[in-house]
Formats: structure tokens, sequence, C-alpha cells
């Protein structure tokens, strides 16, 4: 449904566009004008006219745009605008006074224009200059401007009997299919089409020839003389006798060729880069569970290790640094697995929270507790303001998790400054934010920082997946939420969570 809409609203452009372009061409004077006659549009060849440039015509009463065409114009225009006909025609004759020689014979035809954009009814003219000079002077072909259209139009155009047989085709449009005019005429429209899409061209066709709409629009395939095939978007409508009998057929062929190899192109990389995406995720998940087992069993022997260490002797002691600095390494890559397999469960939507009235200070409070010791090995001594008691409807675990990235980034990118954590209530929302004194966030990464495998730094400077934020990002969506960041580059970060109220946290789970 969004594709057709796409393609029905990328019609309707091109559309406006054809549109703009054949009216700005015509040697037809065209203007609109509103229910005062001051001109809210005007084409070229109507500034031309009266003398003045298009640009200048604009928001001018039409006396100053076409004075001597003005006094026959006004009355014209106020018949239309008052009986409300579809259209008028009258001729008329300009003869400034002393000036035979610059006498004037037009042709005009004012309409109605009505449309969204129009805060009332408008009033549109159309000028074709019959005759300038004494009445002896001959009048101009009238047909000239339309063929000027048809032969120089970049799209292509064919105007055909209704029963199919083919009048015309402009050159735009034998050049599309590679054949000649006279060829054409042999060949005809069907044995051009291509097989697949002869029915559908068919049925809108006989809608059309029963009344029941006016015009259509069809993507269509057209064999060229040399086999190729163009791909076209068809535009069809028809002109019929004044007994309402069809009578012509006038179709406007867009080589679209071009547009719908890349769309097919485009449509092919989307496809491969789901594929590698889907074999990039399942390769961690599967590269995390393999290196889960042993990370585990190696942490718990270290563990044990450090605590029986020390009653083999100083050389054992639990103190030892490289003892300590084995069990650190082997915890952060514990918790890079860990990461992993979040990011996996988010991918297949098993990171659903199980919802508990929690108080968010009572969680904050434990987690600083047991963050305390990493913080002051990178010299961050860390400070909560928590309110008494701050209610929400969360899952614990996935809040701790959420504080943790948060307190983890405020280590890596702060260190050796405070940090300070603050849990407040306010307008009915929990917000819980954690505060550094680093580096800060420039304003382009504030958004991305929040994007899988994103950061806002140089890997070589800092190390992590970029995953922290992400996960952080997805777990606050879950439990309808937001988190964002306030910062300046160099003057610290401050990472902002938002949560529902407690009463209406289930609402919508």
């Amino acid at each position: 449904m969004e594709s057709e809409q796409a393609t029905a609203d990328s019609l309707r452009e091109r559309s406006c566009a054809i549109a703009r372009s054949l009216l700005e061409a015509s040697p037809l004077g065209t203007a609109l004008l509103d229910g005062d006659l001051r001109c809210v549009w005007v084409n070229p060849a109507f500034a031309t006219m009266g003398g003045v440039a298009a640009g200048d015509a604009l928001g001018r009463p039409l006396g100053d745009v076409a004075p001597d065409l003005a006094p026959h114009l006004v009355s014209l225009l106020r018949t239309t605008l008052d009986s409300g006909l579809p259209f008028v025609n009258v001729e008329i004759r300009a003869e400034p006074p002393g000036a035979p020689e610059r006498t004037r014979r037009c042709l005009a035809t004012s309409f109605l224009v009505q449309h969204p954009a129009l805060a009332q009814p408008a009033v549109g003219v159309t000028l074709v200059e019959l005759a300038r000079g004494t009445s002896d002077t001959p009048p101009p072909d009238l047909e000239a401007p339309f063929r000027a259209i048809f032969e120089r139009a970049a799209i292509g155009i064919g105007v055909l009997e209704w029963r199919g047989k083919a009048v015309r085709f402009n050159p735009a449009f034998c050049k599309m299919l590679g054949y000649s005019q006279d060829e054409f005429a042999g060949v005809g429209i069907q044995a051009v089409t291509h097989p697949d899409d002869y029915a559908a061209d068919l049925e809108q066709f006989q809608r059309l020839m029963a009344g029941e709409i006016d015009h259509y629009h069809l993507p269509k395939r057209y064999i060229r003389k040399d086999g190729s095939v163009m791909q076209g978007q068809l535009t069809v409508s028809i002109s019929r006798d004044p007994d309402g009998s069809p009578s012509l057929v006038i179709s406007m062929i867009e080589d679209v060729t071009e547009r719908r190899l890349a769309e097919v192109e485009r449509a092919r990389l989307i496809r491969e880069l789901e594929d590698a995406l889907r074999a990039r995720d399942v390769f961690l998940t599967v590269a995390a569970h393999e290196l889960r087992t042993p990370l585990t069993s190696l942490l718990l022997n270290l563990q044990v290790f450090q605590r029986n260490a020390g009653r083999t002797g100083r050389a054992l002691s639990p103190e030892v640094p490289e003892l300590k600095n084995a069990v650190r390494a082997t915890e952060q890559l514990a918790s890079l697995v860990e990461t992993l397999l979040d990011v996996s469960r988010i991918a297949d939507g098993r990171f659903t929270p199980e919802l508990v009235t929690l108080d968010l200070s009572e969680l904050a409070r434990e987690l600083l507790e047991r963050s305390r010791s990493a913080a002051d090995e990178a010299g961050c001594a860390l400070r909560l303001d928590a309110a008494e008691s701050v209610l929400v409807e969360a899952d614990a675990f996935q809040l701790q998790v959420v504080l943790d990235k948060l307190l983890s980034n405020a280590v890596k990118f702060g260190a050796h400054k405070p940090i300070a954590v603050k849990v407040t209530r306010r307008d009915g929302v929990a917000r819980l934010s954690v505060r550094d004194q680093g580096i800060g966030v420039a304003p382009e990464h504030r958004e991305r920082i929040f994007e899988q495998f994103a950061r806002g730094v140089p890997e070589t400077q800092y190390g992590g997946l970029g995953l922290g934020l992400y996960i952080a990002r997805k777990i606050v969506e879950l439990h309808r939420g937001r988190i964002y960041v306030e910062s300046e580059p160099g003057a610290g970060a401050t990472f902002i969570v938002e949560l529902p109220p407690w009463n209406d946290a289930r609402e919508g789970f």
C-alpha cells in the first residue's frame, strides 16, 4: 500500500512538473487572476503580450500588466466569475488611440478555477493573437502553438482514433521506440505493447470509453523496434464529439526505463544488505553463546583462585596485580559477551520486560554501591541525589542494565572526575539522570550515538562495541519511556531517562 501511494505521489509530482513546463513553454498567453483581478500567475507569453516580465506581473492588477487589453478582458472575466459558467470565449480588438498600426485582434477564453490552495474561486484566461495592425492583416495559424507543443515536447505524445488507429505520434515517441511516423502507421500501437501489459491497459481503456473515468495512469512496457523493452509511464485521456461520442484518444508516455532499473538495483542491494545483517546477527548470537560457557567457567575459577590465594603465601595474595588484572579482564570479556546476547535478544523480540512495581531511587542506590569500587579505581567519585521514593512499573534487571550502561559510559569518558546520579519525579514522570564532566557530545552526534554500533569518538581512542547506549535506548523504549543527552563538547554530558508514572505504566504493554 505504501509503495502504491509513493508511486501515485511520484506520478502526481511528474504530471505537475510536465504541466508547468508545457504552460511555461506555450506560446498561448495564459494567466490566473484572483477575484479582484490581480495576477496570481502568468506565463511568459501572456507577460510578453502585456509588455512586462512574468515575474513583475505577480500581484499586480490586470490593467497594469496588459493595459491595452484589460478594458476588454475585465468584462469577460467578471462575466465568468459572476455567471459560474465553465468557460467563455470572445474575440476582442484593442485599438490604442492614434496608433492604428498597433491594433490587435485576440481570441480570449476565460474559465473558472477552483483549487484547495485558493481561498476563493479564481479565473483563468488564455489569449491567442489573431492579428496585429490594420484589419487587412491576415489571421495567424491558430494551430501553430499547439503544433509547437506537440512537436517539441520531451515526452512521447500519440493521437489515435478511438478504435486504435494511429493518427500521429510526436518525434519524442518515435525516438523512444525507434519507429518512424510511417512505420507506426503500419505497425499499430498494439504491436509495440508488451503482451503481459496489454490486458491491464485494455481494462482501463474500456472504462475510459464507457465514461466511468476521464483519464488513467498506468505503468506499461513497450517493445522497441530493436526488440529491447522500454519501461513507460502511460497517461491516457479522451476527446469527445459534441454529442459525447468518443473521437480521439491522447496518450502521453514517459520513458522511465533507467528509473525502473535503478529501483530494481536498489531493491536488490537492500535485500543483500538485509541478508548480510541477518547473517551478522546469527554470527553474533552463535559466537556469544559459544564464548559464554568457557568464559563463565574461567571467571569462576579465577574468583575461587583469588579467594584461596591468601592461604598459600604472599606470592599468591589476592592483591597480586596480575591476578586482579586477569579477573578484571575476564569480567570485561564476559560483559561484552552479555552485550552481544542482549543485542541478539532485542533483534529476536526476546527482550520483553517483566513488569513489577519498584522504587527507582532504591534501585539506583543499590547499583551505585556495586559500581563504587570500579568508579574509585577510575578516580570518579559517585554522588547520588535521589528522592525518597520514586515508584515505576518496570523490569528491575533491565533498568539495572540501563543504569549500568550509563555509569560505564560516564566512567569511560569522564575519568578522574565526579559523576552525579539524580532520581526525581516531575510532572508525573520518573526521571533518572547521569551526569559526567568528561569530553561531552557534539551536537551532530547526540542522536546517532544511540544507534547500533555508533560512536561519537574515534574507535582508536576509546574501546567498546558501540552497543551500550543502543541497548539502553531499546530497553527504555520497551518501557514506553525515552532517553536523550544534553551536552556540549568539552563540558560533560547528562544522559536522561524518563519513564511513565507507575499507576498507568502497564497501559499498552
